[in-house]
C-alpha cells in the first residue's frame, strides 16, 4: 500500500521550516537491520518538508494529519531493493539494473510539480544510484502517474545504502515537501554471498554458562597416571583464586573479580624482593581466567572407538586448523551421561592425516580399567586445563634468584668492561653470511656479543621486521662457537615455529645433528615438525645432551632439561630469540634453571611487534603483559639508544624485506625514521606495474569497502562476506597475470578472526588457490611473502571506537599485518571504521594522497593533521617526544620522533 503524502496548507513555513511527516500506521527500519543485528537502526523517515533549497532535517517536529492531502503517493513503500549484483568476469564492469518507481496523482487535487529526484548516500560519499524522471513534463495532474527510474551503478563491491528524495511543489505559497525512499543493493558475488547467508538468519548468543563443578566421587579416575613432570610440585592455585574460579558462572564475573584478586596478592612495587610474589600473583589470576575459560566451554559429543585393546576419537574438519588443540599426555574427562560417571582419561598418541579432503586428529586414550563400551559409543567430551608451562613458570620463580640480579634489575654498575676487538680482528672475522657485513648494526651485534665479558648484564638486539635480527642471532651463536670451544648455547623461543626457524638457519649455516639438538616437548606431535628440522630432534640421554653445543627449544620445553639434571652454568649463553612476544615467567624457565655467574644472556626482539599472549586483561595490565626485553629497555640508563649503544643495545635498521613504500608509514609512525629501506629490487620492485595497483609504482593499496559482519550463533567471531569475495579475486587477478608471475605460496592472507579465516579458505579452495597461506596476525609473525593482502574485516560503524574496532587498535598487530609484504601491500577494510582510530586515519591518509586508494573513498580530508596519541619512546640523539596515552585503560605505546 502506498504512502499518503499529507501537507496543511495553513502552515507557513516560515512557522514551521521543518516538519516531517512518518507513515502514521508504523515505522520502516533502515536497511542493514536484519535478524540478529545488534544494533538497530533509527526509524526511517518517510516524507518530509523542506526549506527552499531543498535540505533535508531530521529531527521530528510535528506529526501532520490527512485532513487536507495533496494527493500524491508513491510506490515501493518499503524501499527500493536491487539485492546482489555481479561483475562481467573477474576484471569486467559491474551490471548495472534499473528499477521504477510510480508517483501516483489521486485526482480532486490541485496539480503538483516534480522538483527533482536527489540521491544521498548515508555515509557522506558519492552515491551510486541515479535517478531520473522519464518524461519532458514535470507537473504531475490529477489522474496523472510519472515514473521515476533508478540505476545502481556501482564500481566497487560493497553493500550500498543511500536516500532517494523525490521533492515536489504544490504552489510557491507553501513550498515543498520531499518523500523517501530508501535505496539498497549489494555488488558482489552471489554465489559467495548464498554460501554464508544462513549466518545473517542467526543471532550470536554469548555464553551464559553455568560454573561446571564435577563432584570428585562421581569422577573414575586412571590407575596408573604417567608423571610427565617428573617431581615438580603442582603449584595449586591461591585459595582466593579458586574460589573466584569456582564461584563464576561465566568468564566475565570472573574477570570482574580478577582486579580485586590482583590488589590482593601482588605487591604494589616490583623489586627484587617482591619479584617472585608479584609475578605469582599475576600467573594465578591468569591461570585463574584460562581455567575458567575451558569450564564454561560446552562438552562435545564424541564416538569412541577401539582399536585392538586401544581407545581413539577422530575429529574431522575440512580446515585442519580448526582441529581441537590435543597435546600429547594432556588429560581430559569423558562424561557417560546416562550413568551420570565421568572417566579420567590421558592423551597417549596423537596424530593429524588427510582423509577424503577433510584433516583428521585421530587421539588414542589411556583410560580407567573399568571403562568399556557396553553401553554404547557415545560420550560426552570435556576439555581439560594444561598446566606444564604454567608450573613450569611457577617453578622458576620459586626458585633462587638472588644471583639473578643482574639479569633482573640490571644497573649500570654489573656492566663490566670489555675488550674491544681491533679493526683488523673484525676484518679477519670468517662470517658464515658474509653479506652481514654489509650492514652495519649487524655486524655491530655479532662483534659487541664476541665482546662481551662473562657474567655482564643482558644485551638486546632490538630487530624491527625484516631487519635481519634471527639471521644476526644465528651469526652470533656460529661465531660464538667458532672463538670458543668450551661454548654451549642454549636457544629457546615462545612457540615452536620460530624454534624451528632457528634450527632450519643454524642447519643452514653448517651445523650437523652431532652439534645441534631442536629438543621438542613430548607432547608435540610428530606431523608437525618440518622435515628439515627433524633429522635434529631427538630425546638423547643426559650424556648425550652435554655433548651438544647448541640445544634449541622453547622456553617452556628448556625445563625438560631440569629432568636430565642439566647442571647451571652448563651452557655459556642463553639467548630468546623473539622475546618480545614472552611473558616474563615464561622467559624466567630457562635463565633461572641454567644460569650462573658466568653466563651470559642475549634477547633478541621487537616490543612494537606482537607482546605476550595474554587471557585476562587485568593480569596483563598489571605487569604480565610487558615482556622482559620490554621490561630492560624501559631502563633507559641501561638500554638507551642515545648511550648505551654497542655496549648493552643493538639496533638492527637496514630493512631487507620490503619496498620503502610499505615501510614507510610504520616506519615514521613507529620507528622514528630509524629504519632504511635496503631490499633486493628484484623482489620488492617485482610488482610495481602490476594491474591490481591503482596508480603504478606505488606497491600499497587500499580498497575501501562497505560491507557486513556476521557471526553464527555460537561464535563470537565474525566473518565479512564482501571483503573475502575481495581477497579471493585479488588472489585470482595475481595469479593470472603472466606479466608478472606471482603463484598462490607467494600470498599471505591476514585476518583477524578466525570466522574470516575460515571463509577466505572456503573460497579459495574452489578457485585453486588452497596453497595462499591465511592465518592470523599471531601466525605470521617472523614471517613474509611478496604479497600481503590484510582483511581487516569489522564493519559496524554505528558503535564506539572501541567496539567497532576491537583488537584492531592494537598497534603490535597492525605493524605485524602491514610488514609482511616485500613487493606489495593490499589492506581490505572499511575507512568510515578504521578512521575512528588515529593511528590506522593516518595509514589511510597515506595511501590515499600517494595514489593507493580504490573502492569507497574517505569521508574526510586525507590532508587534515591528525593527533596520533604519542607517549615515550626510546631515547634517541636528535631529539625525543615524550607522552603517554591511554586507550581503552591500558597505556598504548605510539613511537614518533621529533627533531626538535
Amino acid at each position: 500500500m502506498c504512502l499518503q503524502i499529507a501537507f496543511n496548507d495553513r502552515m507557513q513555513l516560515s512557522d514551521r521550516k521543518f516538519v516531517v511527516l512518518r507513515e502514521l500506521r508504523g515505522r520502516a527500519t533502515l536497511p542493514g537491520n536484519h535478524v540478529g543485528d545488534p544494533h538497530p537502526r533509527e526509524p526511517f523517515p518517510r516524507s518530509i518538508l523542506v526549506d527552499d533549497d531543498a535540505t533535508l532535517f531530521t529531527e521530528e517536529r510535528e506529526i501532520l494529519s490527512d485532513s487536507h492531502g495533496t494527493g500524491i503517493s508513491v510506490s515501493d513503500e518499503e524501499g527500493v531493493n536491487f539485492g546482489i549484483v555481479e561483475r562481467n568476469g573477474l576484471k569486467g564492469p559491474f551490471r548495472a539494473p534499473s528499477f521504477s518507481v510510480t508517483i501516483d496523482h489521486a485526482k480532486g487535487f490541485p496539480a503538483v510539480t516534480f522538483v527533482e529526484a536527489r540521491i544521498r548516500s548515508w555515509d557522506g560519499s558519492d552515491s551510486s544510484f541515479k535517478a531520473t524522471l522519464r518524461g519532458r513534463s514535470r507537473i504531475i495532474r490529477p489522474g496523472m502517474k510519472k515514473t521515476v527510474q533508478i540505476k545502481f551503478i556501482p564500481e566497487f563491491e560493497g553493500q550500498f545504502e543511500a536516500t532517494l528524495q523525490l521533492i515536489f511543489s504544490v504552489s510557491r505559497q507553501s513550498g515543498r515537501f520531499a518523500v523517501l525512499r530508501r535505496l539498497r543493493a549489494i555488488a558482489g558475488s552471489l554465489e559467495d554471498h548464498n554460501r554464508f547467508e544462513f549466518l545473517a538468519q542467526e543471532t550470536y548468543i554469548p555464553r551464559s554458562g553455568s560454573a561446571r563443578q564435577i563432584p570428585p566421587e562421581k569422577i573414575t579416575p586412571l590407575s596408573n597416571p604417567a608423571r610427565r613432570l617428573g617431581n615438580l610440585p603442582e603449584y595449586e592455585l591461591p585459595p582466593m583464586v579458586q574460589e573466584a574460579v569456582d564461584s563464576a558462572t561465566i568468564i566475565d564475573a570472573y574477570n570482574n573479580k580478577a582486579p580485586d584478586l590482583i590488589a590482593a596478592l601482588r605487591p604494589t612495587e616490583l623489586t627484587m624482593g617482591t619479584y617472585a610474589e608479584f609475578f605469582t600473583a599475576l600467573l594465578s589470576v591468569e591461570e585463574g581466567h584460562q581455567l575458567r575459560d575451558i569450564l564454561d566451554q560446552r562438552p562435545s559429543e564424541v564416538e569412541v572407538q577401539k582399536e585392538g585393546s586401544r581407545y581413539f576419537i577422530e575429529f574431522e574438519n575440512s580446515d585442519e586448523d580448526l582441529l581441537p588443540e590435543a597435546l600429547l599426555g594432556d588429560f581430559l574427562w569423558l562424561e557417560d551421561s546416562q550413568d551420570d560417571v565421568y572417566y579420567d582419561t590421558r592423551i597417549t598418541k596423537a596424530s593429524v592425516f588427510m582423509r577424503r579432503d577433510l584433516a583428521v586428529l585421530k587421539i588414542y586414550l589411556q583410560v580407567p580399567t573399568s571403562f568399556n563400551l557396553y553401553r554404547g559409543a557415545i560420550f560426552l567430551l570435556h576439555f581439560r586445563l594444561n598446566r606444564v608451562t604454567l608450573r613450569r613458570q611457577y617453578h622458576a620463580l620459586a626458585s633462587s634468584l638472588v644471583h639473578l640480579r643482574r639479569f633482573l634489575f640490571p644497573s649500570t654498575l654489573d656492566i663490566k668492561p670489555i675488550r674491544p676487538l681491533s679493526e683488523a680482528e673484525i676484518t679477519k672475522l670468517s662470517l658464515v653470511n658474509e653479506k652481514i657485513r654489509e650492514d652495519e648494526q649487524q655486524l655491530q651485534t655479532v662483534v659487541s656479543i664476541l665482546q662481551q665479558p662473562k657474567g655482564t648484564v643482558p644485551f638486546i638486539i632490538f630487530g624491527p621486521p625484516g631487519t635481519g635480527k634471527s639471521t644476526t642471532v644465528v651469526e652470533s651463536i656460529m661465531q660464538l662457537l667458532h672463538r670458543d670451544d668450551g661454548a654451549k648455547v642454549l636457544a629457546c623461543t615462545p612457540s615452536n615455529a620460530a624454534a624451528d626457524v632457528l634450527v632450519e638457519l643454524l642447519a643452514r649455516a653448517g651445523l650437523t645433528v652431532d652439534q645441534l639438538l631442536r629438543l621438542n616437548a613430548r607432547s608435540r606431535v610428530m606431523e608437525s615438525i618440518p622435515v628439515g628440522v627433524l633429522a635434529f630432534s631427538a630425546s638423547p640421554e643426559r650424556a648425550k645432551i652435554r655433548t651438544y653445543r647448541v640445544v634449541v627449544s622453547t622456553c617452556s620445553s628448556a625445563g625438560r632439561l631440569l629432568m636430565q639434571k642439566i647442571p647451571t652454568g652448563h651452557f655459556s649463553h642463553i639467548i630468546i630469540d623473539e622475546a618480545a612476544q614472552a611473558e616474563e615467567p615464561l622467559s624466567l624457565i630457562p635463565i633461572a634453571a641454567f644460569s650462573s655467574t658466568s653466563t651470559n644472556v642475549i634477547l633478541a626482539g621487537d616490543p612494537r611487534q606482537l607482546g605476550p599472549v595474554i587471557k585476562s586483561n587485568p593480569a596483563s595490565k598489571a605487569g604480565l603483559g610487558k615482556s622482559y626485553l620490554e621490561r630492560l629497555m624501559d631502563i633507559s640508563e641501561m638500554y638507551g639508544l642515545d648511550t648505551q649503544v654497542a655496549t648493552t643495545i643493538v639496533e638492527l635498521q637496514q630493512d631487507r624485506r620490503s619496498h620503502g613504500a610499505i615501510i614507510a608509514w610504520p616506519n615514521r609512525y613507529l620507528y622514528e625514521d630509524s629504519m632504511h629501506a635496503s631490499a633486493t629490487p628484484d623482489v620488492s620492485h617485482f610488482l610495481l606495474q602490476s594491474d591490481v595497483l591503482p596508480k603504478k609504482g606505488f606497491p600499497v593499496v587500499f580498497h575501501g569497502i562497505k560491507g557486513r559482519e556476521l557471526r553464527a550463533r555460537n561464535s563470537p567471531s565474525f566473518l565479512n562476506v564482501h571483503e573475502a569475495s575481495v581477497v579471493r579475486d585479488y588472489c585470482q587477478r595475481l595469479t593470472q597475470d603472466r606479466e608478472h608471475k606471482i603463484y598462490a605460496e607467494d600470498i599471505g592472507v591476514i585476518a583477524p578472526y578466525k570466522a574470516q579465516v575460515r571463509a577466505i579458505r572456503e573460497l579459495l579452495r574452489p578457485a585453486d588457490l588452497k596453497d595462499v597461506s591465511v592465518g592470523s596476525v599471531e601466525q605470521f609473525q617472523g614471517q613474509e611473502r611478496k604479497v600481503i593482502i590484510f582483511a581487516t574485516t569489522r564493519t559496524n560503524s554505528e558503535v564506539d571506537r572501541r567496539r567497532a574496532l576491537g583488537f584492531l587498535q592494537n598497534r603490535q598487530r597492525m605493524n605485524v599485518a602491514i610488514t609482511r609484504a616485500q613487493a606489495l601491500l593490499i589492506v581490505v577494510g572499511d575507512p568510515e571504521v578504521l578512521g575512528k582510530d588515529e593511528l590506522w586515519r593516518t595509514f589511510l591518509n597515506y595511501a590515499c594522497l600517494r595514489g593507493g586508494w580504490t573502492g569507497k573513498m574517505l569521508t574526510w580530508k586525507p590532508k587534515e593533521e591528525v593527533h596520533v596519541p604519542r607517549y615515550e619512546v626510546i631515547p634517541r640523539p636528535g631529539g625525543v617526544v615524550y607522552d603517554e596515552s591511554y586507550v581503552d585503560g591500558k597505556s598504548e605505546k605510539i613511537y614518533r620522533y621529533s627533531s626538535s
